[in-house]
Protein backbone atom coordinates (compact mmCIF):
# COMPACT_ATOMS: atom_id res chain seq x y z
CA UNK A 1 0.00 0.00 0.00
CA UNK A 2 2.74 2.28 0.95
CA UNK A 3 4.26 1.97 -2.93
CA UNK A 4 0.39 2.73 -4.18
CA UNK A 5 -0.20 5.75 -2.51
CA UNK A 6 3.58 7.10 -2.09
CA UNK A 7 3.83 7.26 -5.89
CA UNK A 8 1.16 9.71 -5.84
CA UNK A 9 2.71 12.11 -4.14
CA UNK A 10 6.15 12.10 -5.49
CA UNK A 11 4.22 12.80 -8.81
CA UNK A 12 2.25 15.79 -7.60
CA UNK A 13 5.56 17.44 -5.74
CA UNK A 14 7.70 17.11 -8.55
CA UNK A 15 5.42 18.53 -10.67
CA UNK A 16 4.33 21.15 -8.51
CA UNK A 17 7.98 21.74 -7.48
CA UNK A 18 8.57 22.19 -11.41
CA UNK A 19 5.98 24.56 -12.33
CA UNK A 20 6.28 26.36 -9.11
CA UNK A 21 10.35 26.72 -9.62
CA UNK A 22 10.40 27.61 -13.54
CA UNK A 23 6.80 28.71 -14.57
CA UNK A 24 6.89 33.11 -12.88
CA UNK A 25 11.01 33.05 -14.53
CA UNK A 26 9.42 31.57 -17.47
CA UNK A 27 6.69 34.08 -17.87
CA UNK A 28 8.26 37.20 -16.93
CA UNK A 29 11.62 36.73 -18.98
CA UNK A 30 10.65 34.79 -21.55
CA UNK A 31 6.81 35.78 -22.47
CA UNK A 32 7.42 39.81 -20.72
CA UNK A 33 4.44 39.19 -18.74
CA UNK A 34 4.48 41.82 -15.86
CA UNK A 35 5.51 40.69 -12.14
CA UNK A 36 2.45 41.87 -10.81
CA UNK A 37 0.23 40.14 -13.17
CA UNK A 38 2.54 36.50 -13.45
CA UNK A 39 1.82 35.84 -9.87
CA UNK A 40 -2.05 35.51 -10.52
CA UNK A 41 -1.22 32.86 -11.79
CA UNK A 42 -1.24 31.35 -8.35
CA UNK A 43 -4.38 33.22 -7.36
CA UNK A 44 -6.91 32.18 -10.34
CA UNK A 45 -7.37 28.50 -9.97
CA UNK A 46 -6.85 27.87 -6.36
CA UNK A 47 -10.27 29.94 -5.89
CA UNK A 48 -11.78 26.83 -8.32
CA UNK A 49 -9.89 24.20 -6.02
CA UNK A 50 -11.37 25.89 -2.60
CA UNK A 51 -15.03 25.33 -4.06
CA UNK A 52 -14.15 21.99 -6.08
CA UNK A 53 -12.15 20.00 -3.13
CA UNK A 54 -14.78 19.57 -0.57
CA UNK A 55 -17.11 18.34 -3.87
CA UNK A 56 -14.37 15.68 -4.74
CA UNK A 57 -13.92 14.77 -1.17
CA UNK A 58 -17.38 13.77 -0.74
CA UNK A 59 -17.37 11.97 -3.95
CA UNK A 60 -15.13 10.05 -3.17
CA UNK A 61 -16.01 9.00 0.06
CA UNK A 62 -19.70 8.24 -2.33
CA UNK A 63 -17.24 6.36 -4.73
CA UNK A 64 -15.67 4.54 -1.42
CA UNK A 65 -19.03 3.38 0.19
CA UNK A 66 -20.97 1.85 -3.04
CA UNK A 67 -17.60 0.87 -4.23
CA UNK A 68 -17.71 2.14 -7.87
CA UNK A 69 -15.43 0.95 -10.18
CA UNK A 70 -12.46 0.40 -7.03
CA UNK A 71 -13.68 3.26 -4.78
CA UNK A 72 -11.33 5.92 -4.47
CA UNK A 73 -8.79 4.61 -7.68
CA UNK A 74 -10.60 6.18 -10.39
CA UNK A 75 -11.06 9.07 -9.17
CA UNK A 76 -6.72 9.15 -8.97
CA UNK A 77 -6.86 7.95 -12.29
CA UNK A 78 -9.25 11.01 -13.95
CA UNK A 79 -6.77 13.75 -11.99
CA UNK A 80 -3.76 12.41 -13.12
CA UNK A 81 -4.93 12.57 -17.15
CA UNK A 82 -6.21 15.93 -16.73
CA UNK A 83 -2.83 17.29 -15.16
CA UNK A 84 -1.02 15.87 -17.95
CA UNK A 85 -3.30 17.00 -20.73
CA UNK A 86 -2.56 20.31 -18.76
CA UNK A 87 1.48 20.09 -18.85
CA UNK A 88 1.30 19.40 -22.19
CA UNK A 89 -0.99 22.42 -23.38
CA UNK A 90 1.76 24.77 -21.33
CA UNK A 91 4.48 22.91 -23.04
CA UNK A 92 2.90 23.90 -26.68
CA UNK A 93 1.36 27.35 -25.18
CA UNK A 94 3.44 29.52 -28.14
CA UNK A 95 2.65 27.06 -31.20
CA UNK A 96 -1.04 26.93 -30.10
CA UNK A 97 -1.07 30.47 -29.78
CA UNK A 98 1.54 32.65 -30.28
CA UNK A 99 0.31 35.69 -29.60
CA UNK A 100 -1.83 34.91 -26.22
CA UNK A 101 1.01 31.78 -25.11
CA UNK A 102 0.58 33.45 -21.64
CA UNK A 103 -3.28 32.90 -21.45
CA UNK A 104 -2.73 29.51 -22.90
CA UNK A 105 -0.37 28.92 -19.63
CA UNK A 106 -2.77 30.38 -17.00
CA UNK A 107 -5.71 28.10 -18.40
CA UNK A 108 -3.20 24.85 -18.52
CA UNK A 109 -1.78 25.61 -15.58
CA UNK A 110 -5.10 26.02 -13.93
CA UNK A 111 -5.75 22.28 -15.04
CA UNK A 112 -2.49 20.80 -13.77
CA UNK A 113 -2.44 22.76 -10.53
CA UNK A 114 -6.18 21.90 -9.17
CA UNK A 115 -5.63 18.27 -10.34
CA UNK A 116 -2.97 17.93 -8.20
CA UNK A 117 -4.69 19.65 -4.76
CA UNK A 118 -7.53 17.36 -5.60
CA UNK A 119 -5.16 14.31 -5.83
CA UNK A 120 -4.16 14.49 -2.23
CA UNK A 121 -7.52 14.14 -1.03
CA UNK A 122 -8.60 10.36 -2.94
CA UNK A 123 -4.99 9.55 -1.71
CA UNK A 124 -5.03 10.06 1.62
CA UNK A 125 -8.13 9.57 2.12
CA UNK A 126 -6.84 5.32 0.74
CA UNK A 127 -4.22 5.47 3.64
CA UNK A 128 -7.45 5.97 6.28
CA UNK A 129 -9.38 3.32 4.49
CA UNK A 130 -6.70 0.71 4.49
CA UNK A 131 -4.36 1.36 6.77
CA UNK A 132 -5.11 0.49 10.64
CA UNK A 133 -5.32 3.57 12.89
CA UNK A 134 -2.11 2.76 14.71
CA UNK A 135 -0.20 2.30 11.01
CA UNK A 136 -1.60 5.63 9.58
CA UNK A 137 0.84 7.82 11.22
CA UNK A 138 3.41 5.86 9.69
CA UNK A 139 1.76 5.59 5.90
CA UNK A 140 1.05 9.38 5.78
CA UNK A 141 4.84 9.71 6.76
CA UNK A 142 5.44 7.86 4.21
CA UNK A 143 3.06 9.88 1.74
CA UNK A 144 4.89 12.93 2.98
CA UNK A 145 8.61 11.46 1.96
CA UNK A 146 7.21 10.52 -1.31
CA UNK A 147 6.50 14.05 -1.43
CA UNK A 148 9.68 15.49 -0.34
CA UNK A 149 11.40 13.37 -2.61
CA UNK A 150 9.55 14.43 -5.86
CA UNK A 151 10.30 17.74 -5.04
CA UNK A 152 13.86 16.70 -4.33
CA UNK A 153 14.30 14.92 -7.91
CA UNK A 154 12.55 18.01 -9.78
CA UNK A 155 14.81 20.49 -8.43
CA UNK A 156 17.89 18.69 -8.74
CA UNK A 157 17.04 17.96 -12.11
CA UNK A 158 16.58 22.07 -12.46
CA UNK A 159 19.95 22.47 -10.83
CA UNK A 160 21.50 21.02 -13.74
CA UNK A 161 22.93 22.74 -16.42
CA UNK A 162 19.78 21.70 -19.10
CA UNK A 163 20.72 24.68 -21.46
CA UNK A 164 23.43 22.95 -22.45
CA UNK A 165 21.76 19.49 -23.46
CA UNK A 166 20.21 21.17 -26.13
CA UNK A 167 16.46 18.96 -26.05
CA UNK A 168 14.94 22.27 -26.16
CA UNK A 169 15.84 25.65 -28.03
CA UNK A 170 14.92 29.33 -26.61
CA UNK A 171 16.20 31.38 -23.91
CA UNK A 172 17.57 29.65 -20.92
CA UNK A 173 14.31 30.01 -18.71
CA UNK A 174 12.12 28.69 -21.75
CA UNK A 175 14.78 25.70 -22.03
CA UNK A 176 14.21 25.20 -17.92
CA UNK A 177 10.70 25.20 -17.98
CA UNK A 178 10.03 22.63 -21.41
CA UNK A 179 12.45 20.19 -20.11
CA UNK A 180 11.27 19.94 -16.24
CA UNK A 181 7.54 20.10 -17.27
CA UNK A 182 8.09 17.22 -20.05
CA UNK A 183 9.70 15.15 -17.09
CA UNK A 184 6.72 15.67 -14.85
CA UNK A 185 4.33 14.73 -17.44
CA UNK A 186 5.68 11.00 -18.07
CA UNK A 187 6.37 10.91 -13.68
CA UNK A 188 2.52 11.95 -13.49
CA UNK A 189 1.48 9.29 -16.33
CA UNK A 190 3.97 6.26 -14.80
CA UNK A 191 2.67 7.39 -10.81
CA UNK A 192 -0.70 7.11 -12.19
CA UNK A 193 -0.20 3.22 -13.24
CA UNK A 194 1.43 2.17 -9.89
CA UNK A 195 -1.34 3.40 -7.74
CA UNK A 196 -3.66 1.74 -9.83
CA UNK A 197 -2.01 -1.06 -10.30
CA UNK A 198 -0.80 -1.60 -6.39
CA UNK A 199 -3.90 -0.48 -5.25
CA UNK A 200 -6.44 -3.06 -6.74
CA UNK A 201 -4.05 -5.57 -5.38
CA UNK A 202 -4.12 -4.23 -2.00
CA UNK A 203 -8.24 -3.93 -2.19
CA UNK A 204 -8.45 -7.47 -4.27
CA UNK A 205 -6.16 -8.88 -1.33
CA UNK A 206 -8.55 -6.54 1.66
CA UNK A 207 -11.71 -7.90 -0.35
CA UNK A 208 -10.51 -11.54 -0.01
CA UNK A 209 -9.96 -11.44 3.77
CA UNK A 210 -13.06 -9.57 4.41
CA UNK A 211 -15.05 -12.65 1.96
CA UNK A 212 -12.94 -15.14 4.29
CA UNK A 213 -14.29 -13.38 7.32
CA UNK A 214 -17.92 -13.26 6.77
CA UNK A 215 -17.73 -16.83 5.34
CA UNK A 216 -16.81 -18.00 8.61
CA UNK A 217 -19.02 -15.72 10.54
CA UNK A 218 -22.07 -17.13 8.37
CA UNK A 219 -21.08 -20.68 9.26
CA UNK A 220 -21.15 -19.66 13.40
CA UNK A 221 -24.55 -18.04 12.57
CA UNK A 222 -25.60 -21.05 11.10
CA UNK A 223 -24.78 -23.30 13.25
CA UNK A 224 -25.75 -21.17 16.21
CA UNK A 225 -29.70 -21.04 14.74
CA UNK A 226 -30.13 -24.69 14.16
CA UNK A 227 -29.30 -24.70 17.86
CA UNK A 228 -31.60 -22.68 18.84
CA UNK A 229 -34.20 -21.52 15.60
CA UNK A 230 -35.02 -18.29 18.19
CA UNK A 231 -31.55 -16.72 17.75
CA UNK A 232 -31.32 -13.84 15.06
CA UNK A 233 -35.24 -14.24 14.28
CA UNK A 234 -35.73 -10.32 15.50
CA UNK A 235 -34.87 -7.40 13.15
CA UNK A 236 -32.03 -5.61 14.41
CA UNK A 237 -32.46 -1.75 14.40
CA UNK A 238 -30.04 -0.07 12.12
CA UNK A 239 -26.87 1.72 13.53
CA UNK A 240 -27.38 5.76 13.93
CA UNK A 241 -24.14 7.36 11.93
CA UNK A 242 -21.25 8.07 13.91
CA UNK A 243 -21.15 12.13 15.17
CA UNK A 244 -18.52 13.67 14.47
CA UNK A 245 -17.29 17.10 16.12
CA UNK A 246 -16.86 19.61 13.54
CA UNK A 247 -15.82 22.40 15.95
CA UNK A 248 -12.26 22.18 16.02
CA UNK A 249 -12.09 22.25 12.27
CA UNK A 250 -12.22 25.63 11.45
CA UNK A 251 -9.20 26.61 13.69
CA UNK A 252 -7.04 23.39 12.55
CA UNK A 253 -7.86 24.49 8.80
CA UNK A 254 -6.33 27.93 9.48
CA UNK A 255 -3.67 26.84 10.96
CA UNK A 256 -2.97 24.59 7.68
CA UNK A 257 -3.54 27.58 5.61
CA UNK A 258 -1.08 29.68 7.65
CA UNK A 259 1.53 27.52 7.49
CA UNK A 260 0.87 26.49 3.61
CA UNK A 261 1.50 30.12 3.45
CA UNK A 262 5.04 30.18 4.53
CA UNK A 263 6.31 27.07 1.92
CA UNK A 264 4.19 28.62 -0.66
CA UNK A 265 6.07 31.77 -0.75
CA UNK A 266 9.32 29.84 -1.00
CA UNK A 267 7.92 27.65 -3.66
CA UNK A 268 6.86 30.00 -6.09
CA UNK A 269 9.23 33.16 -5.80
CA UNK A 270 12.38 31.77 -4.44
CA UNK A 271 13.83 31.47 -8.25
CA UNK A 272 12.52 34.71 -9.18
CA UNK A 273 13.79 36.31 -6.10
CA UNK A 274 17.30 34.98 -6.31
CA UNK A 275 17.74 34.78 -10.23
CA UNK A 276 17.24 31.26 -11.31
CA UNK A 277 20.53 31.28 -13.06
CA UNK A 278 22.95 32.74 -10.07
CA UNK A 279 25.82 30.44 -9.81
CA UNK A 280 26.60 29.49 -6.16
CA UNK A 281 29.79 30.42 -4.77
CA UNK A 282 33.04 28.10 -5.19
CA UNK A 283 30.72 25.43 -7.47
CA UNK A 284 33.04 26.84 -11.27
CA UNK A 285 29.29 27.54 -12.17
CA UNK A 286 27.86 23.96 -11.89
CA UNK A 287 25.29 24.64 -9.20
CA UNK A 288 22.54 27.32 -9.20
CA UNK A 289 21.83 28.95 -5.64
CA UNK A 290 18.09 28.83 -5.84
CA UNK A 291 17.49 25.37 -6.95
CA UNK A 292 20.43 23.76 -4.95
CA UNK A 293 18.40 25.70 -2.06
CA UNK A 294 15.32 23.66 -2.89
CA UNK A 295 16.96 21.00 -3.78
CA UNK A 296 18.15 20.90 0.02
CA UNK A 297 15.47 22.05 1.51
CA UNK A 298 13.54 18.78 -0.42
CA UNK A 299 16.32 16.24 0.75
CA UNK A 300 16.03 17.88 4.67
CA UNK A 301 12.29 16.80 3.91
CA UNK A 302 12.71 13.47 2.80
CA UNK A 303 15.20 12.44 5.95
CA UNK A 304 12.33 14.48 8.03
CA UNK A 305 9.44 12.46 6.40
CA UNK A 306 10.93 9.04 7.57
CA UNK A 307 11.47 10.27 11.34
CA UNK A 308 8.19 12.05 12.13
CA UNK A 309 6.58 9.09 13.40
CA UNK A 310 9.53 8.60 15.86
CA UNK A 311 9.27 12.06 16.69
CA UNK A 312 5.41 12.06 17.10
CA UNK A 313 5.90 8.65 19.61
CA UNK A 314 8.97 10.26 21.47
CA UNK A 315 7.54 13.94 22.15
CA UNK A 316 3.78 14.37 20.86
CA UNK A 317 1.93 14.99 17.86
CA UNK A 318 0.79 18.53 18.66
CA UNK A 319 3.84 19.47 19.88
CA UNK A 320 5.87 18.58 17.03
CA UNK A 321 3.17 20.38 14.60
CA UNK A 322 3.93 23.56 16.99
CA UNK A 323 7.49 23.04 16.40
CA UNK A 324 7.21 22.63 12.54
CA UNK A 325 6.02 26.23 12.98
CA UNK A 326 8.54 27.63 14.47
CA UNK A 327 11.13 26.40 12.10
CA UNK A 328 9.24 27.60 9.06
CA UNK A 329 9.27 31.01 10.84
CA UNK A 330 13.35 30.66 11.43
CA UNK A 331 13.52 29.95 7.43
CA UNK A 332 11.40 33.10 6.22
CA UNK A 333 12.58 35.71 9.10
CA UNK A 334 16.78 34.72 7.88
CA UNK A 335 16.95 34.20 4.36
CA UNK A 336 16.83 37.98 3.75
CA UNK A 337 19.49 38.78 5.18
CA UNK A 338 22.17 35.87 4.24
CA UNK A 339 23.54 34.92 0.97
CA UNK A 340 25.23 32.20 -0.82
CA UNK A 341 25.86 29.33 1.01
CA UNK A 342 24.16 30.77 4.37
CA UNK A 343 20.92 31.49 1.80
CA UNK A 344 20.81 27.24 1.39
CA UNK A 345 21.48 26.51 4.85
CA UNK A 346 19.01 28.65 6.20
CA UNK A 347 16.26 26.43 3.77
CA UNK A 348 17.20 23.47 6.70
CA UNK A 349 14.65 24.27 8.89
CA UNK A 350 11.91 24.80 6.39
CA UNK A 351 12.85 21.43 4.84
CA UNK A 352 12.57 19.84 8.47
CA UNK A 353 8.97 21.71 8.85
CA UNK A 354 7.34 20.72 5.37
CA UNK A 355 6.62 17.23 5.99
CA UNK A 356 5.90 17.46 9.45
CA UNK A 357 3.22 20.13 8.69
CA UNK A 358 1.68 18.37 6.09
CA UNK A 359 2.04 14.66 8.20
CA UNK A 360 0.37 15.98 11.37
CA UNK A 361 -1.77 18.53 10.14
CA UNK A 362 -3.21 15.65 8.27
CA UNK A 363 -4.12 13.33 11.66
CA UNK A 364 -4.98 16.92 13.44
CA UNK A 365 -7.58 17.39 11.24
CA UNK A 366 -8.63 13.79 10.25
CA UNK A 367 -8.19 11.09 12.77
CA UNK A 368 -11.64 11.87 14.91
CA UNK A 369 -13.52 12.01 10.90
CA UNK A 370 -15.53 8.73 10.89
CA UNK A 371 -15.23 6.55 7.52
CA UNK A 372 -18.11 7.95 5.56
CA UNK A 373 -16.64 11.99 6.41
CA UNK A 374 -13.04 10.93 5.58
CA UNK A 375 -12.75 12.01 1.90
CA UNK A 376 -14.79 15.21 2.34
CA UNK A 377 -12.59 16.24 5.79
CA UNK A 378 -9.76 15.24 4.55
CA UNK A 379 -10.48 17.55 1.25
CA UNK A 380 -10.91 20.39 3.89
CA UNK A 381 -7.81 19.81 5.10
CA UNK A 382 -5.83 19.66 1.41
CA UNK A 383 -8.22 22.79 0.90
CA UNK A 384 -5.59 24.99 2.82
CA UNK A 385 -3.27 24.22 0.22
CA UNK A 386 -5.24 26.54 -2.45
CA UNK A 387 -6.33 28.73 -0.34
CA UNK A 388 -3.16 29.19 1.08
CA UNK A 389 -1.91 29.89 -2.62
CA UNK A 390 -4.24 33.01 -3.15
CA UNK A 391 -3.55 34.32 -0.06
CA UNK A 392 0.31 34.48 -0.69
CA UNK A 393 -0.71 35.63 -4.66
CA UNK A 394 -2.71 38.48 -3.45
CA UNK A 395 0.41 39.54 -1.61
CA UNK A 396 2.83 39.06 -3.32
CA UNK A 397 0.91 41.25 -6.19
CA UNK A 398 0.65 44.14 -3.29
CA UNK A 399 4.26 43.72 -2.48
CA UNK A 400 5.14 43.62 -6.56
CA UNK A 401 4.40 47.25 -6.17
CA UNK A 402 7.45 48.15 -4.98
CA UNK A 403 10.39 47.16 -7.20
CA UNK A 404 10.42 43.07 -7.09
CA UNK A 405 13.53 42.44 -5.41
CA UNK A 406 12.70 44.27 -1.98
CA UNK A 407 8.93 43.74 -2.39
CA UNK A 408 9.74 40.13 -2.27
CA UNK A 409 11.76 40.44 1.02
CA UNK A 410 9.14 42.39 2.44
CA UNK A 411 6.85 39.33 1.43
CA UNK A 412 9.17 36.59 3.11
CA UNK A 413 9.50 38.81 6.26
CA UNK A 414 5.70 39.50 6.11
CA UNK A 415 4.77 35.59 5.91
CA UNK A 416 7.48 34.58 8.22
CA UNK A 417 6.19 37.16 10.98
CA UNK A 418 2.65 35.51 10.46
CA UNK A 419 3.92 31.84 10.51
CA UNK A 420 5.41 32.64 13.58
CA UNK A 421 2.07 33.99 15.42
CA UNK A 422 0.47 31.24 13.75
CA UNK A 423 2.45 28.56 16.10
CA UNK A 424 2.03 30.98 18.91
CA UNK A 425 -1.65 30.31 18.21
CA UNK A 426 -0.86 26.33 17.76
CA UNK A 427 0.49 26.23 20.90
CA UNK A 428 -2.54 28.29 22.76
CA UNK A 429 -4.77 26.04 21.28
CA UNK A 430 -3.07 22.59 21.84
CA UNK A 431 -4.96 21.92 25.35
CA UNK A 432 -8.36 23.80 24.12
CA UNK A 433 -10.23 23.18 20.83
CA UNK A 434 -7.43 21.06 19.49
CA UNK A 435 -6.93 18.91 22.23
CA UNK A 436 -10.28 17.34 21.21
CA UNK A 437 -9.19 15.32 18.63
CA UNK A 438 -7.50 12.16 19.81
CA UNK A 439 -4.22 11.99 17.74
CA UNK A 440 -2.07 8.76 17.01
CA UNK A 441 0.74 9.49 19.55
CA UNK A 442 2.69 6.42 19.59
CA UNK A 443 1.92 4.55 16.47
CA UNK A 444 2.64 1.43 16.83
CA UNK A 445 5.71 -0.18 14.68
CA UNK A 446 4.37 -3.45 12.51
CA UNK A 447 5.97 -4.98 9.60
CA UNK A 448 4.60 -4.60 5.98
CA UNK A 449 3.75 -8.86 5.41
Amino acid sequence: MSISVSSVGFAVEFAWAAGESSLVPYLVDDLKVAMSLAVLVFAVNPCVAIVLQPLLGKLSDTMQEKYWLGGRLPLITALSVTSVAGILVMLFAEKISPTHAAVVCFIAFGFLDISHDALLTPSRSFINDTAPPAQQDRYHSYFSSAQSAGRLCSLVLGALPLTSIGLFTGSDEAIVFRSLMSASACVVALSCFISVWFGLRVLVKESSLQINVENEDGDMELADVEADPDVGSETQPESEPEPFNWKPLAPAVALQTSGWMGFMVVCFYWTEWLGINKELPGTGGVLKVAMTGLAVQALTGCIAGGLTPYLNARFGCRQVYVAAFACNAFSLLTAPWVDGWFTILCLLPQGFAYPVHQTNGQLLITSSAPPAYCGFVTSLCTSAIPLSQVLISLLASFFGGVPHVHGLKGLFLFTGLLTLLSGCAAHALNRRQLSEYSLVEAPDVIDDE
